[in-house]
């Protein structure tokens, strides 16, 4: 996905954390994978030049938007059905 992607589809639910799936993982950026971090502090921060980034396993996923949810987090799942060329 593209920065513009990202923001545009952010940009439909500001109030919510935004998980993008990608195979079989969902990644977060910016704001919202510091926001994850700072609230689980168990995720692995990655850098993508100056691009904070979260990835999740599909493995977790449940278990973290529980612990997301009861921090008074409200989630956004995007799915990708289209894949870039």
């Amino acid at each position: 996905m593209t920065k513009e992607q990202i923001q545009q589809l952010r940009a439909l639910r500001p109030e919510a954390i935004s998980l993008f799936r990608e195979d079989y993982t969902y990644k977060a950026y910016d704001t919202d994978a510091q926001t994850i971090y700072s609230v689980l502090m168990n995720r692995p921060m990655e850098r993508l030049g100056n691009i904070a980034e979260v990835i999740i396993k599909k493995s977790d996923l449940e278990s973290t938007i529980r612990k997301l949810v009861r921090a008074g987090k409200k989630i956004a799942i995007h799915e990708n059905l289209v894949r870039p060329r």
